[in-house]
C-alpha cells in the first residue's frame, strides 16, 4: 500500500482538493505505525533482543525514528534517503525470517539507528531513478522469497530465501555506498 498511495494522491491531485488533511503528516504518520511502531513491538514481542536491555533497543528504535520522521531533509533531490529511513518492517522481519541472535539483532538495531542520523543516501524502493528497475526486481523477489517462507511454514529453514534475504540487504548497502560515495565522486569529476 506505502508504495501507491503517493502516486495515486498526486494522480488524484489530492493537495489541491477541498479535503482539509495533509496526505504527507498522514503518511507519515501511517508510515511510522508501519514501519516503526508495529516492528518495534514485534521485536520485544518474539523476544528477539538480550531480555535484560530489550525495552532500551525498541526505545531506540522508536526516539530514533521519531527523530528521522522529522527531518526536513530526509530525501535528497533524487529521490535518496540521507541515512537509514527508519524502515524497521524490513530489518526486523528478515531478522525473524532468518533466525538471527538477541546480540546480533542488538548490534543490528545500534547499527540501524546510527546510520539514520548520517546522510549516507539509501535508495527509495520505487521513486530512487538511479538503479530503479534494478531495485524493484531485486525488492520484489526479496518480498516474494519473504512470503513463501512465511505461507509454505519454511521461516528459519529455507536456504534459498535465507539466501535471497542476505542478497537483498548487500545490495541494499552495495547501492548506498555506490550513491554515497561513487556515483557522487564520478559526477563531481565529470563536472570539474
Amino acid at each position: 500500500m506505502d508504495g501507491i498511495d503517493g502516486p495515486l494522491s498526486r494522480k488524484f491531485n489530492i493537495a489541491e482538493s477541498k479535503v482539509k488533511i495533509d496526505g504527507v503528516l498522514l503518511d507519515l504518520v501511517v508510515d511510522y505505525l508501519t514501519y516503526v511502531f508495529i516492528p518495534a513491538i514485534f521485536l520485544w514481542k518474539f523476544e528477539m533482543l538480550p531480555s535484560s536491555s530489550s525495552l532500551v533497543f525498541v526505545g531506540l528504535i522508536l526516539f530514533s525514528s521519531a527523530l528521522y520522521f522529522s527531518r526536513t531533509d530526509m530525501k535528497s533531490g533524487d529521490y535518496w534517503f540521507l541515512g537509514f529511513p527508519a524502515s524497521w518492517n524490513f530489518v526486523i522481519f528478515s531478522m525473524y525470517l532468518l533466525g538471527t541472535s538477541t546480540v546480533f539483532n542488538a548490534v543490528c538495531v545500534v547499527v540501524f539507528v546510527g546510520l539514520s542520523a548520517t546522510n549516507i543516501e539509501t535508495i527509495h524502493i520505487f521513486r530512487s531513478k538511479q538503479l530503479r528497475k534494478i531495485t524493484i526486481l531485486l525488492t520484489f523477489i526479496y518480498f516474494g522469497a519473504m512470503l513463501s517462507m512465511v505461507l509454505l511454514d519454511e521461516v528459519r529453514s529455507s536456504v534459498v530465501g535465507k539466501a535471497i534475504i542476505i542478497g537483498w540487504f548487500i545490495y541494499y548497502f552495495s547501492s548506498a555506498i555506490w550513491k554515497t560515495w561513487i556515483y557522487q565522486n564520478d559526477r563531481a569529476n565529470t563536472l570539474s
